[in-house]
């Protein structure tokens, strides 16, 4: 395991959506482009946290965007760059929304995860999410397939 480099995880606005967009084409098959963010980021309710390296020049490595809807907290896209997986930053970065929600009052944390990542549905089990529902082929992928998505949540 390659050791984590100082990071520091900072709420940004629609201002960062073209980097939000890099990432995102990054991190997934189908790709949001910088005009979903600006219009996402621009909804009430909605925030968004970068994680950055402390080097100079510092660099992005993660992102997550989530919403305030009543009593639940929506993960809505959460991504670390290839590059930089296996770092724990996807559980910074989770750890980032959980106590900005705690904070702001939410009850509960709730996201989609695509049944085959195996990796994030180990991480969000970890973190005490648990699957409490199923959005039958959710996800487009390569050549018209699709996957399934599962609903995980835990109580905040």
């Amino acid at each position: 395991r390659v050791p984590l480099p100082m990071i520091d995880v900072l709420p940004v606005g629609a201002e960062a959506a073209a980097g939000l967009a890099a990432m995102h084409a990054s991190c997934f098959e189908e790709a949001w482009d910088a005009q979903t963010f600006r219009m996402l980021l621009r909804m009430p309710g909605t925030c968004a946290h970068v994680a950055w390296t402390r080097a100079e020049p510092a660099e992005p490595v993660g992102f997550v965007v989530w919403r305030r809807a009543g009593d639940d907290a929506e993960i809505i896209s959460i991504g670390v760059l290839p590059a930089q997986r296996d770092r724990r930053l996807g559980r910074r970065l989770l750890r980032t929304v959980i106590q900005a929600a705690t904070c702001d009052g939410a009850r509960r944390l709730v996201l989609e995860v695509g049944e085959s990542n195996a990796p994030a549905r180990a991480l969000y089990t970890q973190l005490r999410l648990t699957e409490v529902g199923r959005r039958r082929r959710y996800y487009r992928k390569a050549h018209g397939a699709t996957e399934d998505a599962l609903i995980m949540a835990r109580d905040l």
